[in-house]
């Protein structure tokens, strides 16, 4: 497809620092149509309202993204991969700010401080999807900076996988243990920030706050249940309902269903192939690796620009994606100090590389997933003849 009449084609937009400033006044715009949009409803009813949101707001991302390097996606020969470098590494400099305020959350439920942009622990997943505009997150530290390079240099680490993660704040599933009181889904960032940066005992909080908000609600929506059980008295619950991920598949599905502009469709499809190589139809080995990783591997390796070890003791088709993924990784490594640099900057300028605090302020006092929740709570609290407040 011939991308001259693309409506974001790179002659019709603004560059430099304008650009940036564009794009993410797109993605502001891509993301408020995406959640006032009503012929995605029924698509989406079926599915955990909660991951329906974060879905959008990953789409809303990376639309943006593919609207900045389309021509990484419709022209193979296009050179500017440390320009793409440059922008993967600050998209993946971000899960330090997550773990800084996932360490925050959890000092916060223990009671041990107050944030006042915190309201009540649902507040902490409208933060994640807002990493660069939270107000309250310390400043980055050099250490922090150098044990996120160790991290990257970690066997099996796939800076790709890290850098697509979402759900950074989801402290109950984070929380949980096995019956070797393990953590079973912690993010392997967090494991080894801890470790690393000496946090661990953070992670022996008590949910105080937590479990406040969590027993108010409870009141406040068994009477809600109570008001409208006769409404719903025939209204017959489907458990469990069915998670919608945010994967490459389901984002290439939406913009086949959803998209009327041709050249979106298009770079979706482009992106799908390009990142999910391994659901095409393709041989596997004994270890469930298929020809396409390995080819796609074969690839990376071919443009490094510096000489990588390929790991001992392993089958031939793992070694090689594996020396891929350090590839990549190395590549991450070497351009995350210029990220920090600029990150720095901007903060000793005074300036916010994500939208403005009042913006993002304003849209999460008419989120309706904050809406709810406080109308629970404070319905929880007046059952119990208690203020209307959050003072508990």
């Amino acid at each position: 497809m011939n991308f001259d009449n693309f409506k974001y084609n790179k002659d019709k937009i603004p560059t430099g620092a304008k650009k940036n400033v564009f794009l993410e006044e797109l993605k502001k715009e891509f993301t408020e149509e995406l959640f006032n949009r009503t012929d995605h409803e029924e698509y989406f009813r079926k599915y955990d309202q909660d991951s329906v949101k974060s879905f959008l707001f990953s789409y809303a991302e990376t639309k943006k993204q593919l609207i900045d390097y389309y021509e990484l996606y419709i022209d193979p020969a296009f050179q500017h991969k440390e320009i793409k470098i440059n922008e993967d590494a600050k998209l993946l400099f971000k899960v330090i700010l997550q773990k800084k305020l996932f360490n925050l959350q959890i000092q916060w439920r223990a009671e041990l401080i107050e944030i006042k942009e915190i309201i009540t622990s649902w507040d902490l997943l409208f933060w994640e999807h807002n990493i660069e505009s939270c107000p309250f997150i310390p400043e980055i530290t050099p250490k922090e900076v150098s044990v996120f390079k160790q991290f990257l240099c970690s066997p099996n680490v796939d800076a790709m996988e890290v850098m697509h993660y979402a759900g950074w704040q989801d402290y109950d599933d984070f929380m949980a243990v096995d019956e070797d009181d393990e953590f079973q889904d912690m993010p392997e960032w967090y494991e080894f920030y801890d470790e690393h940066m000496q946090t661990a005992h953070l992670l022996l909080l008590p949910n105080i706050r937590g479990k406040k908000d969590e027993y108010y609600r409870e009141i406040g929506l068994a009477e809600l249940r109570e008001i409208n059980k006769d409404k719903y008295k025939d209204f017959k619950p489907h458990v469990p309902i069915p998670y919608y991920y945010s994967d490459f598949k389901n984002r290439l599905e939406y913009a086949t269903l959803f998209e009327k502009d041709p050249f979106i469709k298009e770079l979706f499809q482009l992106y799908y192939e390009k990142h999910n190589s391994d659901d095409k139809t393709s041989d596997y080995d004994s270890y469930g690796i298929s020809e396409d990783a390995v080819r796609e591997a074969v690839e990376t390796l071919l443009e490094a620009q510096n000489p990588i070890t390929m790991p001992g003791g392993l089958p031939w088709r793992e070694a090689i994606i594996l020396c891929a993924q350090q590839c990549v990784n190395q590549e991450f490594f070497a351009d995350i100090d210029n990220v920090y640099e600029e990150y720095l900057m901007y903060r000793k300028m005074g300036i916010n590389t994500g939208e403005d605090f009042k913006t993002v302020w304003e849209k999460y006092l008419k989120d309706d997933v904050t809406i709810n929740i406080t109308q629970q709570i404070l319905l929880g609290r007046e059952i119990l003849g208690e203020p209307q407040d959050f003072n508990y």
